[in-house]
């Protein structure tokens, strides 16, 4: 598990975008990490959650 941590952790701070202190990352660079690094939506969304990083740009409208 700590492996897939590390592996979202890495992809995640290639994608997100810094303004303000605050941390941003878009939904459909959500959805590529998710892809390409084998993790599912939830567990991304869950670290996000964790660490302050707010998801933008929503492809349904939910943010």
């Amino acid at each position: 598990m700590e492996d897939r941590t590390n592996r979202l952790k890495s992809a995640i701070k290639e994608g997100i975008n810094e303004e303000e202190g605050k941390k941003y990352l878009t939904c459909g660079k959500a959805h590529q990490i998710s892809k390409k690094q084998n993790i599912t939506l939830k567990e991304l969304g869950n670290y996000c959650n964790q660490n302050g990083i707010k998801i933008i740009k929503c492809q349904l409208g939910c943010f």
